[in-house]
């Protein structure tokens, strides 16, 4: 059984923004570990007010280039 995975989008303070990816069932999770200063250092640096887009049902390859290609 395949994987399923998701990228994310997020708003951070000072009109800054983080895209990640992940297993589907741990967005949230990752949310909460960007948070708490736990995730990236661009997202400890910037601390994360919400996820402003997600794109499911990726394979993992799919989701690591939507991560890359994410613009705004």
């Amino acid at each position: 059984m395949s994987r399923i995975f998701s990228c994310y989008l997020l708003e951070l303070e000072k009109d800054k923004f983080y895209a990640g990816s992940t297993l589907t069932n741990q967005v949230l999770a990752r949310f909460h570990k960007h948070v708490s200063g736990e995730g990236a250092k661009w997202t400890k640096k910037y601390k994360p007010i919400r996820i402003i887009r997600q794109w499911h049902k990726l394979t993992s390859r799919e989701a690591f280039k939507k991560e890359h290609s994410v613009c705004i």
